[in-house]
């Protein structure tokens, strides 16, 4: 009993002990920015003699001048602090505890709120290099999160922070090309595979933290910057489709559909990034506001309420799925009649044209289901596209659409044939019934048939003209008694040529068998 005792209280100390390691672990974020336990902070100005375009840029941001908007209000509380200032609550790496030891140096949001504290990289930049991550909880970590403003929180539901495990688990598709649109690392990296990729698209690949040239540090001008990844690549007819999202709001693919641009004065981050400062809303979970509608509608025709914007865009979703559903099959029974098409006759050169209209048809419908907006984002050309992708399948349709032929054969005496195979190119066509008729489905044109009876050609069906959906009677054939008489004749001569040569044979090697030895006799005594 004391054995066990003893037994589950070593247990117990270990598990206090695992629980005491994982909770006073450091945080991950300290690992993100290399900081060290007994590294001091420096200051920004140190930073600026080796990293110039690095410093200017960072210096014409929001950053630097964070703590001042926070000094200068009046409903400013210590809670605040942290995300305004650098070092917060670390004294012992001459950070400091509150607003009455705030150095000068660690006012506002220096380089090492984000690279951690530089000052054994100071003395030995090779030695000691300041880690540069892409994470998203760099930013997310201390500042940018929780409800004063959750950008975090609302990236990390994005589909932005999935981009990257959603491309390793697209089987078979994903390729390293598609890393540039899956991964920030790829941006900056171009060494980058799909097995060592580690960050999907964060922060830094739509912020630039050490430039402002355009607003909110963005890399590029807003109406362009979605664009980058949001685009087709150039597919064609024929090319898998990823993310046409630009490209449809222009009204421009690869088919030869003219468009024109819906709402060009709006850009993407208008509706995707609608931010709402009273709802603590940062719009960085890229899901569209009805909100954002009313922004602009709220006195520009059309007019919009929240309610009335959510029915439109409603809509707009019904119509274009309703669309795609009636579309998609459509595109389907047109792939069928190119698969069956070489059983009916049709020409390579008309399959070879199908093919190439089945692609387009393919392409238009792909496209409008691959924006994912269901229509939202370009209602106009999205049915336009669905409307070439109909009518290119109707015209695939009519193309490869057989007629029937049928008829009889029958011979001298009137009495129906069976059996009687109808064979064009050496492909049969129908095998004639008990009662001598045939009925099948051949491509449109003047085609003539062959006859054919237990392999033998006994007659043929000429100059047949067949139409798209009608059927043609070519009424009775008849196979003549001659027909009939030449192949049996030829069969008997055979068969009976067959019979004397084995009968030859057999006498021939009866005649030339050797005798078995025999004793030989004596011979006969001369007389006397």
């Amino acid at each position: 009993m004391v054995k066990k005792s003893v037994f589950l209280g070593i247990l117990l100390v270990a598990f206090l002990v695992f629980l005491l390691v994982i909770l006073f672990q450091p945080p991950a974020y300290a690992d993100e920015v290399g900081t060290r336990a007994n590294e001091k902070y420096v200051g920004s100005d140190e930073c600026r003699d080796c990293h110039i375009p690095s410093y200017d840029g960072w210096n014409s941001t929001r950053h630097p001048q964070a703590w001042n908007p926070l000094n200068n209000s009046t409903s400013k509380i210590e809670a605040c602090e942290v995300c305004h200032v650098t070092g917060y609550g670390l004294t012992g790496q001459d950070g400091f505890d509150n607003v009455t030891d705030l150095p000068v140096a660690m006012q506002g949001i220096q380089c090492e709120a984000c690279h951690g504290p530089g000052e054994d990289h100071i003395v030995g930049p090779t030695a000691n290099p300041l880690e540069v991550s892409l994470s998203a909880f760099v930013c997310g970590a201390t500042c940018h999160q929780e409800e004063h403003h959750p950008y975090y929180e609302e990236w990390n539901q994005s589909g932005h922070a999935q981009s990257l495990l959603g491309l390793r688990g697209a089987s078979g598709a994903a390729e390293e090309s598609c890393l540039i649109c899956h991964s920030v690392e790829e941006y900056f990296d171009n060494a980058t595979t799909l097995d060592n990729a580690q960050y999907s698209i964060t922060c830094s690949r739509c912020h630039d933290p050490h430039n402002s040239d355009n607003p909110n540090q963005l890399r590029k001008p807003a109406d362009e910057l979605c664009a980058d990844c949001h685009n087709p690549s150039g597919a064609l007819p024929g090319d898998p489709i990823y993310h046409p999202q630009s490209s449809m709001r222009e009204g421009t693919s690869g088919v030869p559909i003219l468009g024109e641009p819906f709402m060009p004065d709006v850009v993407c981050a208008d509706c995707h990034v609608y931010m709402n400062k009273q709802t603590n809303v940062t719009g960085h979970s890229f899901t569209p506001k009805a909100e954002a509608c009313v922004e602009c509608h709220s006195s520009t025709p059309p007019i919009y309420s929240n309610d009335t914007a959510q029915v439109q865009i409603a809509e707009w979703k019904t119509q274009t799925w309703t669309k795609i559903v009636d579309v998609q099959a459509l595109v389907v029974l047109a792939g069928k009649a190119i698969d069956d098409a070489p059983d009916y006759g049709f020409s390579d050169s008309t399959i070879d044209l199908a093919r190439e209209l089945h692609e387009q048809a393919n392409y238009s419908l792909t496209f409008v289901v691959a924006d994912g907006s269901g229509g939202s984002h370009n209602p106009v050309y999205a049915q336009q596209l669905l409307n070439f992708a109909e009518n290119k399948s109707n015209e695939i349709i009519g193309l490869l659409t057989p007629g029937t032929v049928e008829g009889r054969v029958i011979d001298e005496s009137g009495n129906p044939v069976e059996g009687v195979v109808v064979v064009i190119d050496g492909m049969t066509t129908a095998t004639t019934s008990s009662n001598g008729t045939f009925s099948f489905s051949f491509a449109p044109g003047t085609h003539s048939f062959d006859l054919k009876l237990k392999g033998n050609l006994v007659g043929s069906i000429d100059l047949v003209t067949v139409q798209s959906q009608q059927t043609t009677d070519v009424g009775d054939v008849t196979i003549t008694e001659e027909s009939l008489f030449i192949p049996l004749l030829i069969a008997v001569i055979v068969i009976a040529l067959l019979v004397v040569l084995v009968i030859f044979m057999f006498y021939r090697m009866r005649k030339i068998a050797p005798k078995k030895p025999e004793e030989e006799e004596p011979e006969p005594e001369e007389e006397t």
